[in-house]
């Protein structure tokens, strides 16, 4: 299965948030916590990131 770049994204930008839903459950408040306007950042970032690497190999 292939997945678009913005699939990838996606998934890094969930796993990025399970750590530091981790972090956050296990009481380590320091750089835990993340605002809905970030998400989205981050989400772009990885998206541009993975965009400039050519890692999928699928048109959008």
């Amino acid at each position: 299965m292939t997945l678009t770049d913005k699939e990838i994204a996606l998934e890094l930008t969930k796993a990025y948030l399970g750590h530091l839903n981790a972090r956050a459950s296990s009481n380590n408040i320091s750089a835990s916590h993340i605002k809905a306007e970030n998400v989205a950042t981050v989400y772009e970032l990885y998206f541009s990131t993975v965009s400039k690497a050519g890692i999928s190999t699928t048109e959008e």
